[in-house]
């Protein structure tokens, strides 16, 4: 794994966490449901495995 990919990976699940990290702050707080953070969530790691996946993919075309 080159330095570049490892980069945007920490940086994307960084954000990732994050973001699941306000969600479930703004669910306790009843601003929006449990479901809705939960599906933030896992909607933010699926965008995370896309994203490694295309970066994988890139790194395979040698075009990053």
């Amino acid at each position: 794994m080159n330095f570049q990919k490892f980069l945007a990976l920490a940086i994307s699940l960084a954000l990732s966490l994050w973001v699941v990290k306000v969600s479930a702050e703004l669910a306790y707080k009843k601003e929006v449901s449990w479901e809705q953070a939960f599906l933030q969530g896992l909607l933010l790691l699926v965008l995370f495995f896309a994203l490694s996946l295309f970066l994988d993919w890139l790194e395979i075309n040698r075009i990053f």
